[in-house]
């Protein structure tokens, strides 16, 4: 008797293989002399009875019986040939091929550990295309080879780029196998460095930015740059990604809420002027937020109160401690000459109430020394020449009392006309 014979076809996959058929010699003699008998193969039964049709040794054989004749080699030119025959199959299994998947990668999640579970079988359609057949995954192409310590399909990489081998093989054969391997690779999840509460300060435009560097960004308005710029309050969100060399990438999501800046309810700001250069400027900002105050928009400090002043045109500035400009306002301080000299000699020839050209409403009365109504000036007015009706006045004091609406102030003083 010859044990059936199973073959894996090779890669062509034509279902024929190229047999020596000497090979089964030894199992048709079992221990018979290879002197007095002799061994021929056939494809029919028929054949095989009658020692026709005998097949060459080195044969292209498919899945199909064989049958082998064994006669004594003395009988042969007799009359009666003593014969015996007995049949084996020849198998021709499929041979499988192991496609070459491309390679896994997975974004690692908020822990950053480098591990994470990969759905292995996600490869077996690519590795086996319109085959049918087993797949394993291993840790070693020796245990690929040898089909054993086949790895869970939902594998946790053990370093953070490792090569998984692959093994195919036929469903009824296993020695028809084939292998393969590709790689898995766990890329670290971006670290996005990025404020997320902005203020948009009133009236002006906000640039949102991210402080970490990463090869690409989307924003939700569609912009890719790794900076905005908006002018209006809401929700706004970025997406940055970190590309390795030029194959998936990861991306991380961070949410930014972008306010508006509570406006003051109110501002109120008190002078004390009338003096050279010990006027003041006092800030009250009725609102929740903690502020800061100029009167030259360069320079600002905690405190509301400014002193030490010098007549003349300020103006104020109030915003918060994240540099939002909140408020502005411009403030006259006045002060007026001790006297004058109304002589035409273009040096002091008028008297006015210095600055008063920048407060609209006020309104200066003067006097003599008797109360005697002399004239009256206005913000546009040029300043007071001395006159009445005409009339050059003499050297003497002079009364005044200012009027600032504006301001609900009222203001006296005197000054000295000479000549």
């Amino acid at each position: 008797q010859v044990a059936d014979y199973i073959i894996c076809d090779d890669q062509s996959n034509d279902g024929k293989e190229i047999i020596d058929l000497s090979q089964f010699d030894a199992s048709v003699f079992n221990g018979q002399s290879s002197t007095d008998f002799a061994v021929t193969y056939h494809e029919t039964q028929s054949d095989a009875d009658t020692g026709h049709g005998a097949l060459p040794s080195t044969f292209e054989s498919g899945s199909q019986e064989l049958f082998a004749r064994i006669e004594n080699t003395a009988s042969a030119s007799r009359t009666i040939v003593c014969y015996n025959t007995t049949k084996f199959n020849v198998v021709i299994d499929q041979a499988l091929t192991a496609h070459q998947p491309l390679d896994l990668y997975l974004c690692d999640d908020a822990s950053n550990d480098g591990k994470e579970f990969f759905d292995l079988a996600s490869q077996k359609s690519a590795i086996l295309k319109a085959q049918t057949g087993k797949v394993t995954f291993h840790a070693s192409q020796l245990d690929a080879d040898s089909g054993n310590l086949p790895l869970d399909e939902n594998f946790e990489n053990q370093s953070l780029s490792q090569e998984i081998f692959v093994r195919v093989e036929n469903l009824v054969n296993a020695t028809c196998y084939d292998t393969t391997s590709f790689y898995i690779e766990v890329r670290f999840q971006p670290i996005i460095d990025i404020v997320k509460t902005w203020y948009l300060c009133p009236g002006e435009d906000l640039q949102l930015y991210v402080n970490s560097i990463h090869d690409e960004y989307l924003w939700s308005n569609g912009k890719t740059d790794s900076e905005i710029t908006i002018n209006k309050a809401g929700s706004y969100s970025v997406t940055v990604y970190n590309v390795l060399e030029g194959r998936s990438k990861c991306g991380v999501t961070e949410t930014i809420q972008v306010l508006d800046t509570e406006i003051p309810k109110s501002v109120a700001i008190i002078e004390t002027d009338w003096t050279v250069n010990n006027n003041s400027i006092e800030v009250y900002v009725d609102g929740m937020e903690s502020y800061l105050f100029s009167i030259d928009g360069d320079v600002y400090q905690s405190s509301n109160v400014f002193n030490n002043l010098e007549a003349g045109d300020y103006t104020v500035y109030v915003k918060n401690e994240r540099d939002c400009l909140l408020y502005s306002e411009d403030v006259y301080l006045l002060n007026y000459p001790k006297f004058f000299t109304p002589n035409n000699d273009g040096y002091n020839d008028y008297w006015k109430i210095n600055f008063s050209e920048k407060e609209l409403g006020i309104e200066v009365h003067i006097f003599d020394r008797y109360g005697k109504l002399i004239t009256k000036l206005n913000a546009s007015s040029e300043g007071w020449d001395g006159t009445f009706n005409g009339q050059l006045l003499a050297t003497d004091d002079y009364w005044f009392v200012v009027n600032r609406p504006s301001k609900n102030k009222t203001h006296k003083g005197h000054f000295t006309l000479k000549r």
